[in-house]
C-alpha cells in the first residue's frame, strides 16, 4: 500500500501519558504514520514523517511523542538529526491494524 493512499477510519483513543497529560490520537494516523517509517526501512525524521504521512510539524511532534511513549518507535541516539525506528510493538501494530482493516473490508 502506498502512503499515499490510505483510509479513513474514524478510531479515536484519548492516552494519558507518562508526563501526566491527556493526548487524543487517532488510530488510523498512528497507523499512518508507523507505515510511513517501515516504507522508508524502518528508520525516518520527522521530516520524512511530514512528507510521507501529511500533517503540520506540530502534528507529527505530537503523534511521534504518543508513539515513542506507547514503545512503538524509538529515537535513535546521537545525531543532529531525530531519527525514529520501528521497535517490535510497533511492528505488531501495522500487523494488527492492516488486519482489522482487512476485517471491515478495507484491503491494507
Amino acid at each position: 500500500m502506498s502512503s499515499a493512499t490510505f483510509y479513513r477510519v474514524p478510531v479515536r483513543a484519548v492516552w494519558e501519558l507518562d508526563v501526566g497529560r491527556k493526548l487524543r490520537a487517532d488510530l488510523a494516523t498512528i497507523y499512518r504514520y508507523l507505515l510511513c517509517i517501515k516504507e522508508a526501512g524502518g528508520k525516518a525524521n520527522l521530516t520524512g514523517l511530514q512528507k510521507c504521512g501529511g500533517g503540520s510539524m506540530t502534528t507529527v511532534s505530537k503523534y511521534v511523542e504518543i508513539m515513542k511513549a506507547k514503545g512503538l518507535i524509538e529515537e535513535e541516539e546521537g545525531g543532529r538529526e531525530r531519527v525514529f525506528k520501528l521497535t517490535r510493538k510497533g511492528e505488531d501494530y501495522l500487523f494488527l491494524f492492516a488486519r482489522l482493516l482487512a476485517l471491515i473490508g478495507e484491503q491494507p
